[in-house]
């Protein structure tokens, strides 16, 4: 990805969420998202993760695994 690609991406990503920054939430602690015991990520979080991963890649970044 050059930086111009990259810098579309964050100016899109920027006006998608600047709006709510002052009333960002402060977010989960780990153990809220993990389950301790088996190292797995919680339903939900997974579910949270699989969907900001495919927005970004419908902005065009690539992931490898």
């Amino acid at each position: 990805m050059t930086r111009l690609q990259g810098n579309e991406i964050v100016k899109r990503l920027l006006a998608k969420y600047e709006k709510d920054i002052p009333q960002a939430p402060k977010g989960e602690k780990y153990q809220e998202c993990w389950d301790i015991q088996s190292k797995e990520p919680k339903p939900e979080y997974l579910k949270l993760y699989q969907k900001i991963k495919q927005e970004l890649a419908e902005y065009g970044i690539r992931f490898r695994f």
